[in-house]
C-alpha cells in the first residue's frame, strides 16, 4: 500500500480537510468533500461507485451521477497532489470503485474509532475540532454524524464531570436559625430533597440557604450551583426560563452548540445531563412556583434549595418553611457582633429584627461610636448618617440597570474617575449598602434598591445615560473584535472597559446587556437599545446562540419601527440568524420585507447583502437559475455602494454557481475578478478563497500552483486564528 507518510492526515471530526503537516489544502465543493470523506472512512478499502452514488445523493442520484463521481475524483486527485502526494497512485480505480490508497492511521475518524475501542475517551475527544462532516448534506453525511455526535455525547457524560462550587459565602456574621437548620436537616435524613423558604424583604432567607449550603457541601461533591432568578429585582424582569436553563447547562459544563433551542428541550437536556448525580442547587429570589419548577434537577440525587418572597404551594414535591423575624436574643447578637459593641436596649426592636437593618445599624455603630439609632427607619437612618457624596452615589446604585455592577460602570453611572468608583464602593460595602459577590463585580440588596430609587435624584438621566454609554461602547469594542466591524463611534467622554476578547467579555456582561437592553426598551431609551442588539449579532453568531439572538432582535423590532431603516437593519440580521438555524422560509421572508425599504433608502450596500442572502436561500433550494440572478443583482447593488469587498463576495458566490453548472470556463472569470478586489482590499479570506476555487476550476500545472498559494493563504490566516469563508458561507454582514 502507498502512504502519505506520518505527516499526511485526513480530518473528518469537523469541515472535511486533507494536511501535510501544519498545511492545509481546499478539498473544494460540498459533494466533492463528500466523496473524499466516503473514501477516507473507508482508507485503504474498495468503494464501489453505485455505493459512492448511493452515498453522495440516495435517491436523488442526476442521470450523470458517474460522470460527476469521476470528476470529483479528478479534482481530489489534483487536492492530494497539493497536499504533496501522487494522486493517481493513492486514489486508485479498482474493481469498479475507488480506493483511498492510505494508512488507515492517517484518518482522524479511524484514530477516533480505535481510542474509543481502547478506553482513552480524552484522547478521542481531543481530536474534535467541531461537527464532524460540517457542511456536507445528504442521509450517508448526516447519519454519520448523529452517530458520531451521539458518541462524542456518551464520552462526555462518562468522562470527568464540571465541578464547580459558585454558592457564595454565607455573612461571616450569620446568626440564629438554629430551627430552620434542623428541621432541613431532619427532613433531609427522611428522603427531601427540594426545599422553600419563603419571608418578607430583608429577613435572611439567602444567608440562611448560602449557610445551609455551604454546610452540605461535602454531601453532593459533583458541584453546588447557584442562581439568581431576579424575582423581585425593581429594575429587572424575571430570569426567563430560557436563560436559566442555559446558564444552568452552561455551568455544569454544556458546549453552547449543545444547548437546545427551545425551553422544553433545554430541560430535558439539564435533567439529562444531572441523572446519576449528587448536585446541590441554590436557587435565589424566585418569583412563582412555575419559574422553580422549569429548573428543578429532578434527579433523586440532587438538592434544591429555593428562597422567594411568597409560598410556592404550587411546587410539587416541595417542603416550604417560612422565615420569620430573627427572635429577640438572636437579633441583639446580630446587631451587637455587626456593631463591635452593646447597643442601647431596644435597638434591635427599632431595627424590626431583620438581618438586614440590624447589619446596617451595627455597621454604623461601629464606624460612628457615639452615633445611636434615631427614631426613624433602618435604612433610612443609616442613609441619613451617610456624607452626601455617598448618599448621590447610594441613589444612583440603586438606578442602575444591569444585573451586578463593576467599577467602570460605576465610573459611568457616578461621572468620576474608576479608582474614586472603587473607593465609593469600599465605602460603601463598609456601611452593608453594598456587597462584592465576587472579585471585582457589586450588587445592592433589592431592598436597598428599592429605598434608593425612592428617593430623589435630580441626575438621573444623565447617569443612566452615561452608563448605557459604557455598556454600548464597550460592547462596540467587544463586538469589533470578533467581526472586525465598528458599528458606532463612541460618544465624548464615554467609560469603555474591554478586557480580554470579545467572546469573553460578553460571556461575562451577557447577563448585563440583557438587563440593560429590557430596561432601555422599557424606558424608552430607544436608540441604545436597538444598538446594543446589534452589537451582539456577531458574538451570537459565534456562540450558536440563535434562539437569544431572535429573541433580543425581536424586542427591539417595535421601537425601530418608527425608522425604517433601523427597522430593515434588524429584519437583515434576524434573515442571518434564521438561516444558520437552518430556518430558510423565515430568513427568505425577512428578506422579502427588508428589501423594498432598502430599496426606497439607498442603500445599496445592505440591498447587495439582502440579495447575497437570497441567492444563498435560493441555492439551498436547488433554484440554482434564482440563485445566480440574485447574485448578479447583488453584484450591481454592491458595485453602486463602491462596496469592493462585497463586489469580490459577490464575484465568488457567482463563480462557484457556475463552477457547480459546469462552467468552469466563465467561472474562473469571475474568481479572478474576485482575486483582484480580494487583493486590493487586503481581504485574505476571499484571497484564499478565489485561489483555491481557480485550482479547482483549472488542470494541470496552473491549477496546483492556484491551489498551493490559496491553501497557503488559508493556514496564514488559521495561524493569526481566522477562519476562510466557506463556499456560499455568509451574507457577508
Amino acid at each position: 500500500m502507498i502512504t502519505w507518510g506520518t505527516a499526511m492526515e485526513i480530518d473528518l471530526l469537523g469541515p472535511v480537510r486533507v494536511r501535510d503537516g501544519d498545511r492545509a489544502v481546499q478539498v473544494g465543493p460540498a459533494r466533492q468533500q463528500c466523496v473524499l470523506a466516503i473514501l477516507a472512512a473507508e482508507a485503504g478499502r474498495v468503494v464501489g461507485v453505485p455505493a459512492l452514488v448511493e452515498r453522495v445523493w440516495a435517491d436523488r442520484a442526476p442521470a450523470g451521477a458517474r460522470n460527476l463521481v469521476q470528476t470529483y475524483v479528478a479534482r481530489l486527485r489534483r487536492v492530494l497532489v497539493a497536499a504533496g502526494a501522487d494522486g493517481a497512485s493513492v486514489l486508485v480505480f479498482q474493481d469498479d470503485g475507488y480506493r483511498l490508497a492510505v494508512d488507515p492511521e492517517s484518518v482522524d475518524l479511524v484514530r477516533f474509532r480505535a481510542l474509543v475501542a481502547a478506553g482513552d475517551p480524552d484522547a478521542a475527544l481531543a481530536l474534535r475540532r467541531g461537527t464532524p462532516l460540517a457542511g456536507i448534506e445528504g442521509e450517508w453525511a448526516r447519519r454519520t454524524r448523529e452517530d458520531l455526535e451521539e458518541q462524542c455525547l456518551e464520552l462526555v457524560r462518562e468522562r470527568e464531570w464540571t465541578v464547580r462550587n459558585d454558592v457564595p459565602r454565607a455573612p461571616a456574621d450569620f446568626t440564629g436559625r438554629d430551627g430552620e437548620l434542623k428541621w432541613l436537616s431532619d427532613r433531609l435524613a427522611e428522603g427531601a430533597t427540594v426545599f422553600t423558604f419563603d419571608g418578607s424583604a430583608g429577613v435572611g432567607k439567602t444567608a440562611l440557604v448560602l449557610c445551609a449550603a455551604r454546610m452540605l457541601t461535602s454531601a453532593y461533591p459533583d458541584g453546588q450551583l447557584f442562581l439568581d432568578l431576579q424575582g423581585h429585582a425593581p429594575s429587572q424582569r424575571s430570569l426567563s426560563a430560557a436563560c436559566a436553563l442555559e446558564a444552568l447547562l452552561r455551568a455544569v459544563g454544556t458546549a453552547q452548540e449543545d444547548i437546545p433551542d427551545g425551553v422544553g428541550e433545554r430541560a430535558s437536556a439539564w435533567r439529562t445531563r444531572l441523572s446519576g448525580r449528587r448536585v446541590l442547587l441554590v436557587l435565589d429570589d424566585v418569583a412563582d412556583a412555575e419559574q422553580a419548577g422549569a429548573v428543578l434537577p429532578g434527579a433523586p440525587g440532587c438538592l434544591t434549595l429555593i428562597t422567594s418572597r411568597q409560598r410556592l404551594s404550587g411546587l410539587a414535591g416541595a417542603l416550604s418553611r417560612t422565615v420569620d423575624l430573627l427572635p429577640e436574643p438572636e437579633a441583639g447578637e446580630l446587631l451587637e457582633r455587626a456593631a463591635g459593641r452593646r447597643a442601647p436596649p431596644g435597638t434591635a426592636d427599632l431595627c424590626g429584627r431583620l438581618p438586614l437593618a440590624l447589619r446596617l445599624v451595627g455597621a454604623r455603630m461601629r464606624h460612628s461610636p457615639q452615633w445611636t439609632l434615631p427614631e426613624s427607619e433602618p435604612i433610612t437612618a443609616s442613609y441619613d448618617a451617610l456624607e452626601p457624596l455617598l448618599r448621590r452615589a447610594f441613589r444612583l446604585l440603586g438606578r442602575h440597570p444591569g444585573i451586578d455592577i463593576t467599577p467602570h460602570a460605576a465610573a459611568a453611572l457616578l461621572g468620576c474617575s474608576v479608582d474614586d468608583a472603587e473607593d465609593t464602593m469600599d465605602a460603601l460595602i463598609d456601611v452593608h449598602l453594598v456587597r462584592q459577590h465576587t472579585s471585582g463585580r457589586y450588587r445592592m440588596h433589592d431592598l436597598l434598591r428599592q429605598h434608593a430609587v425612592a428617593r430623589a435624584e435630580p441626575d438621573e438621566r444623565a447617569a443612566i445615560t452615561r452608563v448605557l454609554d459604557h455598556y454600548l461602547y464597550s460592547a462596540n469594542e467587544a463586538d469589533r473584535q470578533i467581526t472586525g466591524l465598528a458599528r458606532f463611534t463612541p460618544a465624548e467622554n464615554v467609560v469603555i472597559a474591554f478586557v480580554g476578547t470579545g467572546v469573553s467579555w460578553f460571556d461575562r456582561e451577557l447577563p448585563n446587556l440583557r438587563a440593560v437592553i429590557e430596561f432601555a426598551c422599557r424606558e424608552k431609551y430607544d436608540q441604545h437599545a436597538w444598538q446594543l442588539a446589534l452589537t451582539l449579532f456577531g458574538y451570537y453568531g459565534v456562540k450558536g446562540m440563535h434562539t437569544s439572538a431572535v429573541a433580543v432582535h425581536d424586542r427591539v423590532l417595535p421601537i425601530a419601527s418608527d425608522a425604517e431603516l433601523l427597522s430593515a437593519n434588524a429584519k437583515l440580521h434576524l434573515a442571518v440568524l434564521d438561516w444558520r438555524a437552518g430556518k430558510l422560509t423565515s430568513a427568505a421572508s425577512r428578506l422579502d420585507e427588508a428589501l423594498p425599504v432598502l430599496r426606497s433608502l439607498g442603500e445599496h450596500r445592505l440591498v447587495g447583502i439582502a440579495l447575497n442572502g437570497k441567492g444563498i436561500i435560493h441555492l439551498g433550494r436547488g433554484r440554482q437559475d434564482d440563485a445566480l440572478a440574485c447574485f448578479e443583482e447583488s453584484l450591481e447593488a454592491r458595485r453602486a455602494a463602491d462596496d469592493a469587498r462585497g463586489e469580490a463576495a459577490s464575484h465568488l458566490a457567482i463563480g462557484e454557481l457556475r463552477l457547480r453548472r459546469g462552467e468552469p470556463a466563465d467561472a474562473v472569470e469571475s474568481f479572478r475578478h474576485a482575486l483582484d478586489l480580494a487583493i486590493g482590499t487586503a481581504d485574505r479570506a476571499a484571497e484564499a478563497r478565489a485561489l483555491t476555487n481557480i485550482g479547482l476550476a483549472l488542470t494541470g500545472a496552473e491549477a496546483t500552483d492556484h491551489l498551493e498559494r490559496g491553501a497557503a493563504v488559508a493556514e496564514e490566516l488559521r495561524r493569526l486564528g481566522s477562519a476562510v469563508v466557506p463556499a456560499h458561507g455568509t451574507f457577508g454582514l
